[in-house]
């Protein structure tokens, strides 16, 4: 699927969402940020990124990830 991010009938929002959940619920939050960051970097998926359940699951990974800088970015983001 990564490999397809461009993909309007492959990508949706319910697919972003179900994907997030399964990623948040192994706690592979490295894998959130980066999906979201790739998805951000797309023209086309600006909405899917911009929806909130997917901002709330973006920010909820920054926050458990706890890296340097991933709470200033996930204060930014909501």
């Amino acid at each position: 699927m990564r490999i397809r991010l461009d993909n309007p009938d492959v990508l949706s929002i319910e697919t972003v969402h179900q994907y997030l959940l399964s990623y948040r619920d192994n706690q592979n939050y490295d894998a959130m940020i980066n999906l979201i960051d790739d998805l951000s970097k797309i023209d086309t998926c600006r909405q899917i990124v911009e929806f909130s359940a997917i901002s709330f699951l973006y920010s909820f990974a920054l926050n458990r990830r706890n890296m340097e800088g991933d709470r200033d970015r996930a204060l930014q983001n909501s």
